[in-house]
């Protein structure tokens, strides 16, 4: 999964809607619509404010959310390849 798709999920499992979260968390629609279609990557104080906002409604620490969201973003994914060749090649 991507992270606009984690993103994406955590909204639809845990807000009335994409409108009624960026209402409730300030982020413009668009700018979150940019994030869940992976147009851009989400900024590390936006996950911040996002896995605070979270763990009211999953129950789960916020490092969770950072987690899985930091895991799906394209260069840890890349870094994470590397070094698993480079155990492999060992």
């Amino acid at each position: 999964m991507s992270m606009g798709s984690i993103l994406g999920q955590y909204i639809h499992d845990h807000c009335e809607s994409r409108r009624a979260f960026c209402a409730d968390i300030g982020f413009r629609e668009s700018t979150v619509s940019n994030w869940c279609n992976d147009r851009v990557s989400v900024p590390l104080p936006k996950i911040a404010i996002m896995a605070e906002y979270f763990e009211e409604y999953s129950n789960e620490p916020p490092s969770v959310f950072v987690f899985r969201l930091v895991m799906a973003e394209p260069t840890t994914l890349k870094i994470i390849q590397s070094y698993q060749k480079k155990q492999r090649k060992k």
